[in-house]
């Protein structure tokens, strides 16, 4: 077993879908300067990969049933909450 932090880059403004080592655990979610929006998470890296979906939401937005909540970033004017759905 091999744990370490990984950050994922969120590139689309909606969020996006990307492959994590199962069971990651999800740290934290903010702006880093030149990096856009990232989240950071407590990975296994011998774990096999799976598919998990990262959605942002505005205050005051439907938030997915099934989404386990990352944190709030606060952006200017705006609040995003991240939420990451598993299959």
């Amino acid at each position: 077993m091999s744990r370490c932090v990984w950050k994922y880059q969120l590139s689309e403004p909606g969020g996006q879908v990307v492959q994590v080592p199962r069971g990651a655990k999800f740290l934290h979610f903010a702006n880093q300067e030149n990096g856009g929006q990232c989240v950071w998470a407590e990975v296994d890296t011998a774990e096999p990969r799976e598919w998990v979906q990262f959605r942002i939401h505005g205050t005051g937005q439907s938030i997915p049933a099934a989404g386990e909540y990352v944190g709030t970033l606060l952006d200017g004017p705006f609040v995003r909450h991240l939420y990451v759905v598993r299959p």
